[in-house]
């Protein structure tokens, strides 16, 4: 399905009909939209409110978080919530009361600042916006690489302090020069899957979402429509595809056990040495096989 026709810009809000902004565009032939993927399903899906036929400029910040506060209490209701999400909070505050209390404090700082990172990304999922999860995710990533770093060279601390170097950056900065990418490089466990797996999750994040690039650009919702002597493209604000949601879910759960086992490799084994601990976690890893995402539709199966 997709939104009706519109000779002027218009602007709305919603997924289930394709709601967004909407812009007049002289450029490029007249084609059909892309295929479109799985809807929330309509019980999941009133939560998006209809279609605000508005001129510009656009809809009012208010309609905008009156739906994200309508995603959010509708989306909460996934199983891939209530059964992965939900529970990877439960590890985060049943392993700070297992750190030891002779334990390095940066340890300590970093797994809250992850657990803090990890809400804050299942907050933005929830609203249906996964894609800005991202870099809140790749922070909490980033902090756990540096925590196994710090675990197998307490030089990697000072390294990654750099306090000297990082002064003399800003100076060059209010100098209006470019920085110099001087500043220490940080000594990462050789051949270790953990800091690997990481690296390359951080490497991922980066390329799909974190930064401005073609893969970004290229998984929004965009339609083109339309509009008479002219092709309009319409712009979803937020996701309106249910296995994208499920894929933000379920990422974000995948990657903050990454983030567990790597803090629980900095204190010896002390989370999954505790036996409520480790049931609780092999739970997540079993959810996370049976939620497993599923293949997308045919290319080419279109809106009827």
């Amino acid at each position: 399905m997709t939104s009706a026709p519109s000779a002027r810009p218009s602007a709305g809000l919603g997924a289930g009909r394709g709601g967004g902004r909407t812009c007049q565009t002289g450029a490029g032939p007249r084609r059909k939209g892309p295929a479109s993927s799985r809807r929330v399903p309509r019980a999941a899906n009133e939560h998006y409110p209809g279609q605000l036929r508005k001129q510009m400029p656009g809809v009012s910040f208010n309609d905008y978080l009156d739906a994200q506060q309508r995603n959010l209490e509708q989306i909460r209701r996934l199983p891939h919530f209530t059964e992965l999400v939900l529970p990877i909070h439960e590890l985060y505050t049943r392993a700070v009361p297992l750190i030891p209390p002779s334990a390095t404090v940066y340890f300590g700082r970093l797994l809250l600042l992850s657990h803090r990172n990890f809400m804050s990304a299942a907050t933005l999922v929830l609203r249906g916006l996964p894609d800005d999860a991202a870099a809140v995710t790749r922070r909490a990533l980033e902090a756990a690489r540096v925590a196994l770093a710090i675990k197998y060279d307490p030089e990697n601390l000072k390294r990654w302090l750099a306090g000297e170097e990082r002064m003399a950056r800003w100076g060059q900065r209010q100098q209006g020069k470019k920085p110099k990418d001087d500043l220490p490089k940080l000594k990462y466990p050789a051949q270790n899957p953990l800091c690997e797996a990481l690296g390359k999750v951080i490497g991922m994040l980066s390329d799909a979402a974190v930064h401005f690039t073609p893969e970004f650009l290229g998984q929004q919702s965009w339609h083109l429509l339309d509009a008479g002597d002219l092709p309009a493209i319409r712009l979803n604000y937020f996701i309106e595809d249910q296995r994208a949601i499920e894929r933000g879910l379920s990422g974000l759960a995948a990657w903050h056990c990454l983030c567990l086992d790597a803090f629980d490799a900095c204190y010896d084994g002390t989370f999954s040495g505790d036996s409520v601990w480790s049931a609780a976690r092999r739970r997540v890893q079993a959810n996370g096989r049976m939620f497993a995402p599923r293949p997308g539709p045919e290319e080419g199966e279109g809106d009827s």
